[in-house]
């Protein structure tokens, strides 16, 4: 008698998008293991963003496991707040989006790279040292647009994408210098402003 499908219970779904992000931020940081300098640094940044996004999907903290080995090696915690459902759901769909991104053309993939940094605590530092930069083209106060903030970061600079201007920061400002540090924020922030600054003295 052919084995019945086991009957989907109602964590399957977290499970599911959990193991996907986990084994994405295995992936980065044996990537990072296997290289050096900036894209070392690079892949580890990536490795914590898949890593804290499988640890959203938690309802308590693991204490064993790959997971918590991960979270050993990366310096990650657990996130202070839960997910609202929404938002979990969210997750879980960006989870398979992911998935698919890994199988299939190299620009989607570097595209999803650049949108895991920017929404990391180094996007802050990027947004926040380049503010100078959009502030007077986004709106004002809560009213900021993102997508007027990206064009006018993307005009500065003279490129298409945001990671393109991810690539170019790397080159010259040490984004990533202790990145689970808030203190660190003003010191790379301005590093990246004084970067923004000199590239407009020489236009």
């Amino acid at each position: 008698m052919p084995r019945l499908p086991r009957k989907r219970k109602k964590g399957d779904e977290s499970w599911n998008a959990r193991r996907r992000y986990q084994r994405s931020a295995g992936r980065y940081l044996k990537k990072a293991d296997n290289s050096s300098g900036v894209m070392a640094d690079r892949y580890r940044e990536l490795a914590r963003g898949d890593l804290k996004r499988a640890l959203a999907t938690y309802e308590k903290e693991p204490k064993a496991g790959g997971i918590k080995r991960l979270m050993d090696r990366l310096g990650v915690s657990m996130p202070e707040r839960s997910l609202s459902p929404e938002s979990k759901k969210q997750l879980i769909e960006e989870s398979k989006a992911a998935l698919e991104s890994s199988r299939t053309d190299p620009n989607v993939r570097r595209e999803r790279e650049a949108r895991s940094i920017l929404n990391s605590k180094i996007g802050k530092r990027i947004y926040g040292g380049l503010v100078d930069v959009w502030r007077d083209k986004a709106g004002e106060g809560e009213g900021f647009d993102r997508n007027a903030i990206e064009d006018a970061i993307l005009e500065h600079f003279g490129v298409e994408s945001m990671a393109d201007v991810i690539e170019i920061l790397e080159q010259e400002v040490n984004l990533y210098a202790d990145p689970e540090k808030e203190e660190k924020y003003d010191d790379v922030r301005l590093m990246v402003e004084q970067f923004a600054a000199r590239g407009k003295n020489q236009g």
